[in-house]
Order: structure tokens, then C-alpha cells, then sequence
């Protein structure tokens, strides 16, 4: 299954202004066991303590009574990095977003929150 975010393509000066583009990015979903053995890889000090869907769970609690808060858009992106395939490192991965504009920052929330929301409708129809 196919999801789409919103990226960063572009940051640069130029004539002393900062120019950046952003465009939408297709990612593949994986919601198989594949997703859980990334987490166990990346994330192992959190891995000992749940498993990435309790993990998601928890973070969309959070996202449904908490404002946002920079640990709290990064707790999102280690679930999401999961659910991708990817060969990227996370710090690669985070790099592909800008959260210096606020306006971007709220849609690419709205996105996260999405795919939130499959990860748990599929969690649901699984059980």
C-alpha cells in the first residue's frame, strides 16, 4: 500500500534568502511482521519495552490529548521509518522534512496522522 508525504526537494540560499521546494513522496507501507523487525533493529532500547504497535498506539494517544512538541513529532517518525521499507538511516529520513515552517509542519502532522490511522485500521481487522 502506497502512502504519500510531503517532502523537502530543495534548501538553499539564494540572494540571501532561503529557497525551499517541497513535493509529495510515494512510500511503501509495510504493515508485516517486517515492520516489527526494523523496530527491534533500529529502535532496540524501546523494541525491549513494547513492540511497535503498542509504540504507535501510545503515540497516537498522545497526538489525540498532548499539543505537539519536537520529541513528540519524532516519536511519529520512529513508527512511521518503520512501517517503510527503506534503506535509509532514520537521520536520513528525518532529513527529507523541514520543521522550520509551521504551516508545513501542520500539513505534513496531517499526513502522519493518516497513516496513524491505517496502521490502526489495519492493526484492528487483523485482531
Amino acid at each position: 500500500m502506497k502512502v504519500t508525504l510531503t517532502v523537502k526537494t530543495k534548501d538553499e540560499i539564494k540572494n540571501g534568502k532561503r529557497v525551499i521546494e517541497y513535493a509529495d513522496k510515494e512510500f511503501e507501507l509495510d504493515l508485516s511482521l517486517n515492520c516489527q523487525m526494523r523496530w527491534e533493529k533500529h529502535f532496540p532500547a524501546q523494541a525491549e519495552k513494547e513492540d511497535i504497535l503498542l509504540y504507535t498506539e501510545r503515540i497516537r494517544d498522545l497526538l489525540k490529548r498532548d499539543s505537539l512538541s519536537a520529541p513528540l513529532i519524532i516519536s511519529m517518525f520512529k513508527a512511521i521509518y518503520c512501517y517503510f521499507d527503506t534503506d535509509m538511516k532514520f537521520q536520513e529520513f528525518l532529513a527529507m522534512f523541514d520543521f522550520s515552517d509551521a504551516t508545513y509542519v501542520e500539513k505534513l502532522v496531517g499526513q502522519l496522522k493518516e497513516v496513524f490511522e491505517i496502521v490502526e485500521a489495519e492493526a484492528v481487522e487483523k485482531n
